[in-house]
């Protein structure tokens, strides 16, 4: 009669999922406390010529021009003109100290960190007009 009543028990309970990790758990933390007003601007929004609108989506989506996909994977790029020994990958473009100094000179502080960040801004058409103007386009 035991059994029977405890089965009755285990059907009558709502089956919840309760293998919840720690990151599920801060990604819903973090999507509750988040100010929700912060829009990232689209590409489309940017009241600028096709070159620094086409620059802004390869910079954002590190698809690049002259980039090579190899059949494992891997991605090779062409070498940076102002740094010899380096590939230019999206991380350099956005590091490069030429690129630095192009972003002075248009009176921005160049923050090597949060340049991948200021790309989804408002600023974000005054670096691809440095990155244009440092290598050409890309």
């Amino acid at each position: 009669m035991c059994r029977y009543s405890l089965a009755k028990e285990a059907r009558d309970i709502e089956h919840k999922c309760t293998t919840i990790t720690l990151d599920d758990a801060n990604a819903v933390a973090k999507h509750r406390i988040m100010n929700h007003t912060f829009k990232k601007p689209l590409v489309t929004e940017f009241d600028c010529p096709r070159i620094i609108t086409s620059t802004i989506a390869r910079l954002r989506t590190e698809h690049l021009k002259r980039m090579k996909i190899h059949p494992d994977k891997t991605r090779s790029y062409v070498q940076c003109k102002h740094c010899p020994d380096l590939q230019l990958t999206p991380n350099h473009i956005l590091e490069c100290p030429t690129v630095a100094t192009k972003l002075l000179k248009m009176g921005m502080v160049p923050l090597r960190d949060s340049l991948r960040e200021l790309l989804y801004s408002p600023d974000a058409p005054r670096i691809a007009e440095a990155v244009i103007k440092t290598f050409d386009g890309i």
